[in-house]
């Protein structure tokens, strides 16, 4: 339960958010966009939060939190691989700029879909009742000092004379890409579910996973 629930707050951030959240006007101003037109491209990403937040609210009891998760996932592998080879490839400023904003949109649909709103829901519903208070804050615990690392590390991995913006791309990705790995594996499906039966499965899960690692 622990495990899932720090899985889910350690991927909602490092899926690469909030480098997205904290730094996209820069990124833009870095790859040549103009200042003015980089700093409203903020208000469009906002908005488009906005819109697949309420939207998550009502398909999530009817499409199921894991398949979110995972569309999440694809969405944003895709987009951020399209983001890093634009980024690399695409030598027209205002060119660039356009297709950087149009990749970091789509990638926010993706991640609004699956690892935004639908997190806190599943940490919540992973913990028995009489665990669930002191789980969740340590899982909210683990969540905000994930944005800490990855809003300190960005600016550094991303500078021109370090891994740079399109490179930085092509880590997250890679990030979710393991992400759907281990959400595929690890977490269970809690739509529709009673605690005591999420509780079941996931001691299933882990008793399956020890059996398997002690026959290697």
């Amino acid at each position: 339960m622990l495990i899932v629930a720090i899985l889910l707050a350690m991927g909602q951030q490092f899926s690469g958010v909030n480098a997205v959240n904290a730094y996209f006007p820069s990124m833009l101003i870095a790859l040549g966009f103009a200042t003015q037109a980089a700093l409203l491209s903020g208000v469009l990403l906002g908005v488009t939060k906005f819109l697949f937040t309420a939207w998550v609210v009502f398909v999530v009891d009817r499409w199921g939190r894991k398949p979110l998760l995972l569309i999440g996932n694809v969405i944003m592998v895709i987009t951020l691989v399209a983001a890093g080879l634009v980024v690399l490839n695409v030598h027209s400023t205002s060119l660039r700029g356009y297709l950087m904003l149009v990749m970091m949109v789509l990638y926010l649909v993706g991640y609004e879909l699956g690892w935004g709103a639908v997190v806190w829901v599943m940490m919540s519903e992973v913990f028995p009742l009489k665990a669930r208070a002191a789980g969740m804050s340590l899982a909210s615990v683990v969540l905000w000092a994930s944005t800490g690392i990855v809003s300190a590390v960005f600016p550094i991995i991303s500078a021109p004379n370090a891994l740079g913006i399109g490179n930085s791309m092509f880590i997250f990705a890679g990030i979710n890409v393991v992400l759907f790995g281990l959400t595929k594996w690890l977490v269970p499906e809690t739509k529709g579910r009673t605690l005591e039966q999420i509780e079941l499965d996931l001691r299933e899960r882990q008793h399956v996973g020890v059996k398997s690692g002690a026959q290697s």
